[in-house]
């Protein structure tokens, strides 16, 4: 399962918490993605979308919360 693959990885308190959260935010992106109109952002809005929601994802990720 993607839980504790993910849980296995990383580092710090609450890695399965973290994990769920991380798989949460990715396949709601995708879903939310799939029902927008992709074709209508352009490559810079694109860009800072990447930006911003790896900024989100890094949170999680790191044991501090840290976002760089």
């Amino acid at each position: 399962m993607f839980v504790d693959r993910l849980a296995g990885l990383l580092e710090g308190p609450d890695t399965r918490l973290r994990a769920h959260l991380t798989g949460a935010q990715l396949l709601g992106v995708i879903q939310a993605w799939t029902i927008m109109d992709p074709e209508g952002v352009t490559d810079a809005a694109l860009d800072r979308a990447i930006e911003l929601y790896g900024a989100s994802l890094q949170c999680l990720i790191s044991p501090d919360g840290d976002t760089r």
